[in-house]
């Protein structure tokens, strides 16, 4: 029987299922060697902290960290002038486009942006879009909020994970990312016990060197901010609920 024929009936037969399933992942992990896929990222990420426990400074490190792994492979945009994007975001529509490169939106206090005007016509049911992007080139938006709770609930509800920073003597910057259920568990449940049973699923440390803290322009940043109009308290709250 030739080489290519044997390969054929392992495939095609039906073995007992450990045996099938294992493989399929050999044949997976071949398959991944010979053809390597490009990047693909996908789904909502909120980072949370309250000042100067390093929310920005933790998205700044993981597109850092994907630009290194990546180089330009991956598109990178942003709303906070992080020094090395492709392109600044500036309105929804930006989310919603067709690109031919997976593509990270870092967004910094996404609560304000989803509050402003620019946004209040954006349509939600997109966003589902957005974590089911896998079949195409993926899109994955990673936004900071000084609270959960004031993140848009649409946004919450379809959130992967949420990033929990906390940052000691004003350089190292720890970040738990929970799942996002679990992390509702934690902000909910009042029993510590219970509370101390909810585990991050990834954990990890930096340090914030001059470099990192150069990465993006807060004083740009803040300077766009105060150009928008925001939709009033009444409105902000009817979209929390």
């Amino acid at each position: 029987m030739k080489k290519k024929s044997i390969r054929e009936f392992i495939k095609q037969h039906k073995f007992p299922i450990l045996i099938d399933l294992l493989k399929w992942v050999l044949i997976d992990i071949r398959r991944a060697i010979k053809f390597p896929r490009p990047p693909h990222y996908f789904g909502i990420h909120l980072v949370v902290g309250l000042y100067g426990q390093g929310k920005t400074m933790a998205l700044t490190e993981y597109l850092d960290r994907l630009r290194k792994k990546h180089g330009h492979d991956i598109y990178i945009a942003t709303n906070y002038y992080y020094h090395d994007e492709d392109f600044h975001i500036t309105h929804w529509k930006d989310l919603v486009k067709t690109y031919d490169k997976t593509i990270i939106f870092g967004y910094d206090e996404i609560q304000n942006d989803f509050n402003s005007r620019d946004y209040q016509n954006f349509p939600t049911e997109l966003l589902t879009l957005l974590t089911q992007n896998r079949k195409g080139n993926g899109k994955q938006v990673v936004g900071t909020a000084q609270r959960y709770g004031r993140v848009d609930k649409v946004f919450r509800e379809l959130s992967q994970y949420v990033w929990s920073c906390h940052t000691v003597f004003g350089r190292l910057t720890s970040v738990k990312q929970y799942d996002a259920e679990d992390y509702e568990m934690l902000l909910s449940t009042p029993d510590v016990k219970k509370r101390m049973r909810i585990r991050p699923v990834k954990k990890w440390k930096f340090v914030q060197d001059d470099e990192i803290r150069n990465h993006y322009n807060s004083y740009q940043m803040l300077e766009s901010a105060t150009s928008k109009e925001y939709i009033t308290q009444t409105e902000r709250y009817q979209k929390l609920i």
